[in-house]
């Protein structure tokens, strides 16, 4: 079960205790219907060295009880050790394999980003590709999000919507 909100960056012993609180809780919570892993969300898109120093106390204060991911700027991936599952890196270059190595898990992500309207793309990216370079899954942005109208793609200045599907 993975779950969003992230853990932030606690280093204080009331915070550290707190989230231990947070994380006992919310396991003992799901434990009733057969989940048996729970993934709390780190920093978001952070840099390697925003992640791994900072966020260490806080996860470690999570183990063994609690797992940890997060969505990341991609770097020599034995560095971020810390997260049980990592989600960024395009695959290739033996990426799989090194988290592998190490017991963790990794998803590709934004490869490409939602909105492309094209399933060959997709399908390559977020099957073959992932299977061929020993990735664990695939993750999104989102399902849909937009920024406006989501059938206009000229309503945002920054870049289209990102939709899988188009609400209604």
């Amino acid at each position: 079960m993975l779950l969003d909100g992230q853990i932030g960056n606690p280093t204080g012993a009331a915070e550290l205790q707190s989230l231990k609180d947070v994380v006992t809780a919310t396991i003992e919570l799901v434990k009733p219907y057969g989940i048996s892993e729970v993934y709390f969300y780190g920093m978001d898109e952070a840099r390697e060295i925003h992640c791994c120093p900072k966020d260490r106390p806080g996860r470690r204060s999570m183990m063994p009880e609690a797992r940890s991911w997060s969505a990341a700027i991609p770097a020599p991936l034995k560095r971020w050790g810390p997260f049980d599952l990592l989600i960024g890196p395009v695959p290739g270059q033996g990426r799989g394999r090194e988290r592998h190595s190490i017991g963790h898990k990794i998803f590709s992500y934004a490869n490409p980003q939602v909105g492309a309207e094209n399933p060959e793309l997709y399908r390559r990216n977020y099957g073959l590709r992932l299977w061929q370079n020993n990735y664990d899954g695939a993750m999104d942005f989102a399902y849909y999000t937009s920024s406006g109208n989501t059938w206009n793609d000229f309503d945002d200045s920054f870049a289209r919507d990102m939709n899988f599907v188009y609400r209604p």
